[in-house]
């Protein structure tokens, strides 16, 4: 080569320059993927670490691990790549169940065939009986549903309707303590003395108005008892009570109702001349005697209420109890 006309030239590297330049602030160039590095242009390199498996940078398309494996992707994709669809990767024939065993295939295809078998159209037919069963259950469902719905609407009835018995209940007990607090008769349980007096009381709480009294003759005794207008009538009271008669320790015995007509108030308290037996009350199953010899004053059988006729002599306490709700007996103690 002809020399003549061409100067020769020595060059040098400036490393102020170079660390000027160096220096610089610089994006990653993956920046348009997703990465948001930033730093001095001399780490970009360490940052992008190009074509190597492992890197900063999970924007930077490598190859897979796997040599004989030819997909490239991003590092932060290939990960699942590797572990999970690489048919060239270590344990790729390990048995797997199939992803349609819940609709019946029991094969396990290796690893690195899954994908031939999922795409195996007899999944087609098995996904079709599936689908029948799930209609069927489906159906099934529904029906308990509606089941279900009918229950929680009975049991919002029932509900109701122990909300409403509730507060009838309670209007109900409040009108009942305004009635026991307003008057002076008892509630059971009572004593009825020899003396003659009249004894009123209440069979109990909303129950019944009633009186008893204790008639006696030389060597026999009378009881007798009557319904009469109370305050709990307006309230609503009970319905019939049933009436027993105990005598000592015996077994207590039923007593017949004849009649419930309410009597007036003072109707035990007057003479027997005036009255046989006033009708409304009770008769006992014990025989009716003649009070004396008159027959204008013999207790016609058909207007007889609750008499008991004892012996004088046997009496010692008589007592009426409630012994459970609208059920009423008479003790006689010897």
């Amino acid at each position: 080569m002809c020399n003549v006309g061409h100067s020769k030239y020595q060059s040098f590297a400036d490393k102020n320059l170079s660390r000027i330049v160096n220096g610089l602030q610089v994006y990653c160039t993956n920046k348009v993927k997703g990465c948001q590095w930033k730093g001095d242009l001399k780490y970009l390199p360490t940052h992008l670490n190009k074509g190597k498996r492992e890197g900063e940078c999970q924007y930077e398309e490598v190859k897979c691990r796997y040599e004989e494996c030819q997909t490239r992707g991003q590092r932060q994709h290939l990960n699942v790549h590797e572990e999970e669809w690489c048919d060239q990767r270590p344990y790729s024939y390990t048995p797997l169940d199939c992803v349609f065993s819940w609709a019946g295939c029991n094969d396990k295809p290796l690893r690195k065939d899954v994908h031939v078998h999922t795409a195996d159209t007899k999944h087609m037919t098995l996904l079709a009986v599936a689908c029948g069963e799930l209609k069927k259950e489906n159906e099934q469902i529904k029906k308990q549903n509606e089941q279900i719905k009918r229950e929680n609407e009975r049991i919002r009835e029932e509900m109701k309707k122990t909300k409403d018995y509730k507060e009838k209940m309670t209007t109900q007990m409040f009108a009942f303590l305004g009635v026991i607090n307003n008057d002076t008769y008892p509630i059971l349980p009572v004593t009825v003395s020899r003396c003659g007096d009249v004894v009123h009381f209440y069979t109990e709480v909303g129950g019944h108005h009633m009186s008893a009294v204790l008639m006696t003759r030389p060597y026999e005794a009378m009881l007798l008892l009557a319904f009469h207008e109370g305050k709990f009538d307006r309230i609503g009271t009970l319905g019939s009570p049933k009436f027993f008669m105990l005598l000592d320790s015996g077994d207590a015995k039923p007593v017949p109702i004849r009649s419930r007509k309410k009597l007036a108030h003072d109707a035990l308290g007057l003479p027997l001349v005036q009255h046989s037996i006033p009708q409304g009350s009770y008769k006992g199953q014990a025989s009716l005697h003649e009070i004396s010899q008159n027959r204008s004053r013999r207790i016609p059988y058909d207007e007889a209420s609750i008499c008991l006729q004892v012996s004088l002599n046997s009496i010692r306490l008589i007592s009426i109890v409630l012994t459970s709700p609208n059920e009423v007996t008479i003790v006689i103690l010897k």
